[in-house]
């Protein structure tokens, strides 16, 4: 799994920097959610969490994306 279309990643952060960072900040809560941007740009995704859980011990991985690639269900087995 690629990184998710770059349409939606633009949105999705407009949308954190635009909308929930500052809708939170209304309510005191800034910091609770500034976080969320360059941890998602960090986690790891698709191929890097099999290979990861593979790494881990697990006998089999496999990233499913969902959400257009923004999120993704990943399943191993032991």
């Amino acid at each position: 799994m690629a990184v998710p279309v770059g349409g939606c990643v633009r949105l999705q952060g407009w949308l954190l920097d635009n909308v929930v960072v500052p809708a939170a900040r209304s309510y005191g809560l800034e910091e609770e959610y500034a976080y969320l941007r360059p941890s998602i740009k960090k986690f790891p995704v698709g191929r890097e969490q099999e290979r990861m859980a593979l790494q881990a011990g697990f006998s089999r991985a496999v990233h499913y994306p969902v959400g257009f690639g923004l999120m993704g269900c990943l399943v191993a087995t032991k």
